[in-house]
């Protein structure tokens, strides 16, 4: 049988000390202080582009019109179904987080929704894939690219943005896929500012 241990008690309240009269300086400062938190400056909003969005969308873009058919169909490097463009994206396989390798021709490629988003076996196809498409030395190339650091310019993601928007241009009109509205206004936006920088 259990053994009941009394319960202690309760400690009484102690007495509140009396209120201190403050002096009208310290009240003064106390305003202050309170003012100077409530006009803390605010964060400022990002005006500027970002420009790892712009790019990926314009890199993605890129590579789902390079690996297209004529017509608008594409093949997926994984499972090797032929699906439609607009169901296609374009799948890395060493992942984004790499920047060394994030915009590597030879890493992206069309990849289905299916395996891109939720097959976790989708490297393995992939793997052996990329090997028949660009041969093992590339691939080795590629591996060793992945283990290096990278850490891109405003510039250089800006340039790499007008080089693939040109890219996408004439790989839409050449194989008869039409631009989406979005990449459109993207390489509408930084076409327009490689020719004021020009002037």
């Amino acid at each position: 049988m259990l053994r009941r241990t009394p319960l202690k008690a309760k400690t009484p309240l102690r007495a509140k000390t009396p209120l201190r009269a403050v002096s009208p300086k310290k009240m003064k400062d106390a305003a202050e202080s309170d003012a100077q938190k409530a006009e803390k400056p605010k964060r400022k909003r990002r005006t500027e582009p970002n420009y790892v969005a712009d790019m990926d969308k314009v890199f993605q873009y890129y590579i789902r019109l390079r690996d297209a058919m004529p017509g608008g169909y594409t093949r997926c490097i994984s499972c090797g179904k032929i699906k439609p463009f607009d169901q296609m994206q374009g799948g890395h396989f060493f992942g984004r987080a790499s920047f060394s390798t994030r915009w590597s021709e030879d890493n992206v490629h069309s990849e289905c929704i299916w395996d891109n988003c939720y097959n976790g076996e989708h490297l393995l196809g992939f793997r052996e894939n990329l090997i028949k498409k660009i041969g093992q030395q590339r691939f080795n190339l590629l591996v060793v690219q992945r283990n290096k650091t990278k850490k891109w310019s405003d510039f250089e993601i800006q340039a790499m943005i007008v080089h693939y928007g040109k890219l996408c241009l004439q790989l839409s009109s050449s194989k008869k896929i039409p631009i989406s509205k979005c990449v459109m206004d993207i390489i509408k936006r930084y076409d327009k500012r490689e020719r004021n920088k020009k002037m």
